[in-house]
């Protein structure tokens, strides 16, 4: 009741993706782009389409876009993995 995603945008400091179908009507481009605005780290990509867009004939564009999100925002050589003290070093 109480969850509102989106609600403090300028609180995200993580980097974010918004991606936005521009003709969509169920999730409407606003809201979630002023997010994407006000967010420290956010990046805002716009296409057009509907809701299903991205899954649809735009799936290779919206990939692209979140590809290149990725590696803009991940390290390139990502330090090896080192257990936690006090752990054997196994996973879940």
């Amino acid at each position: 009741m109480f969850y509102r995603p989106g609600c403090q945008p300028s609180r995200i400091a993580c980097p974010l993706l918004v991606l936005v179908c521009d003709q969509d009507q169920s999730a409407l481009p606003g809201p979630p782009a002023d997010a994407a605005r006000q967010a420290p780290r956010g990046e805002l990509a716009r296409m057009p389409g509907g809701h299903y867009e991205p899954f649809l004939d735009g799936h290779e564009r919206a990939a692209d876009t979140e590809l290149a999100f990725l590696f803009r925002h991940l390290p390139a050589d990502p330090a090896p993995h080192r257990p936690a003290p006090g752990t054997d070093g196994a996973t879940l």
